[in-house]
């Protein structure tokens, strides 16, 4: 595979204030750019764009996120994630670190990844979160264009998600997909499921998670790793598999669900949404992005 030299990242930092948060440091490296619209008088909001409209064969992304201490941030997307076609073997590559500071509140709910016909995509996130903090980051997966028909037809996906203290490593989540090698379609994977949704929620952010989802997962079966990697018995609607499971000796709760649209998630969304629009996390008046759309 052709690499280039490592990028400059693409750096953000959050500082609370006399009890509000505010953006202190911003610098955008193409083809990432951030946006900062207004969210609420709590929290900053910063979404991440790129221009052109995704990224190609060949972008190296690397970005640098830094909540510091009693901060709140809203980290999104202004659409999509989309990766193009590959066609010289140059793999697209994001890279994404983030720091929760002391007492912080930090979530990243961005919009579906869609990998397009013939691409390849690696990507990394690494959090750090300190005492008394809490982090939810949302990762969501879809097929491809399959409103068009284009299911699983990229070349190769691979992600990786570590989440840890300042001492000890708490989760290192790899998922890794090569459609041409095996096919998702396959019982025991995506079955006839196009969306994926996995959400790992950290230190101060596992009650609210629980509160947000606890009627939607009531009576469902806990599982340990990923439902549609493992040798686990599927339900019959892939829209009814959910999951939330909390780890015993780490502070992370994850909650993994497919869908077949991108409807079956609003639930989701509205839920969380009720939970973090509270003074402690984003904000009485936040709204989430995703929630904006049902309207």
């Amino acid at each position: 595979m052709q690499t280039s030299s490592r990028p400059q990242p693409s750096k953000a930092k959050v500082i609370s204030t006399h009890g509000q948060t505010r953006l202190v440091d911003c610098e955008s490296i193409s083809p990432i750019r951030f946006l900062h619209p207004y969210f609420t008088d709590q929290a900053v909001s910063l979404i991440m764009s790129s221009y052109g409209g995704g990224m190609v064969q060949g972008d190296q992304v690397e970005i640098e996120i830094d909540c510091t201490e009693n901060a709140k941030l809203f980290l999104g997307t202004q659409s999509n994630s989309r990766v193009y076609k590959n066609d010289q073997d140059l793999t697209t590559t994001q890279q994404l670190r983030g720091k929760v500071g002391p007492g912080a509140r930090t979530v990243f709910l961005p919009d579906p990844l869609v990998l397009h016909s013939g691409s390849r995509f690696h990507q990394q996130q690494s959090w750090t979160v300190a005492p008394d903090a809490g982090l939810l980051v949302g990762e969501w997966f879809q097929c491809g264009r399959s409103d068009s028909g284009e299911c699983f037809a990229y070349q190769e996906y691979d992600s990786l998600i570590e989440i840890s203290s300042e001492e000890a490593l708490w989760i290192r989540e790899a998922f890794s997909s090569t459609p041409n090698d095996y096919s998702p379609r396959q019982t025991g994977r995506f079955g006839d499921a196009n969306l994926m949704l996995t959400l790992f929620a950290v230190g101060e952010a596992q009650a609210l998670l629980t509160r947000a989802l606890e009627t939607l997962t009531a009576g469902q079966r806990e599982y340990t790793q990923v439902p549609v990697l493992g040798e686990k018995e599927l339900r019959p609607s892939p829209s009814d598999l959910r999951s939330l499971t909390h780890l015993e000796d780490r502070p992370v709760s994850i909650f993994r669900a497919l869908g077949v649209t991108r409807a079956d998630f609003d639930p989701i969304w509205q839920a969380l949404q009720t939970q973090l629009a509270s003074p402690n996390w984003l904000g009485i008046d936040a709204q989430l992005p995703m929630c904006r759309q049902m309207v």
